[in-house]
């Protein structure tokens, strides 16, 4: 949160173009909106189960927002902004992240959108990232990418590890020691991870 309103004063901010400024916007703004979502829906949860679905909700749409500004790092990595390419994948991402977002408010299917879109749109671009990371002669470029293969791996290992495999308790929890830092602790950290490889590569964008 303090990020999303101080951003303004910095110069990484104040340098860049306004495609890049919408991006560190956006990022931050993704990134205070779990936040809080995530807060109320544990805390609803537990104090106030007449709102928790709703929370939960939230909470999901938030995971959707903040892995959507990963994938717009990403097009800023892969795509020259000089490209006719670049506002078609920009719109195409969007257009998926919302069409996911309307279906968890409606609920109209039973798909869990809130881990699967994250597991798919994170690891779709890693390949190309990776190349890119390994191939460019620009140190810049490189340290961006791998900040974005870092965020990739974390939302990997946190929905597909820890969320849906339920390690480690799945496996390992005698006399239920592992109920208090269980597989739903360890998702989060690895999202917060996550989410700091993503902003780590924020102040770079202008550079590009």
């Amino acid at each position: 949160m303090y990020m999303l309103f101080s951003c303004g004063q910095e110069n990484y901010y104040l340098l860049a173009d306004s495609n890049t400024q919408y991006l560190i916007c956006f990022a931050y703004f993704a990134a205070a909106f779990m936040g809080i979502a995530s807060g109320c829906a544990h805390t609803f949860h537990i104090v106030d189960r007449r709102w928790a679905t709703a929370a939960w909700n939230c909470d999901m749409v938030g995971i959707i927002l903040v892995n959507l500004s990963h994938q717009l790092l990403d097009s800023f990595i892969l795509i020259p902004k000089s490209s006719v390419v670049f506002p078609v994948a920009i719109f195409l991402e969007c257009a998926v992240a919302c069409i996911c977002i309307r279906d968890i408010i409606m609920g109209s299917s039973s798909i869990h959108w809130g881990i699967i879109y994250p597991l798919i749109s994170s690891t779709m671009p890693t390949l190309p990232v990776l190349i890119t990371a390994i191939t460019s002669t620009s140190p810049l470029i490189r340290e961006i990418a791998f900040c974005s293969i870092g965020c990739s791996v974390f939302v990997c290992i946190a929905g597909g590890v820890f969320f849906i495999g339920r390690v480690p308790e799945r496996f390992w929890n005698p006399g239920g020691r592992m109920d208090n830092f269980n597989s739903h602790v360890w998702h989060h950290l690895c999202i917060v991870a996550a989410i700091l490889c993503a902003h780590r590569a924020i102040p770079l964008l202008v550079n590009l």
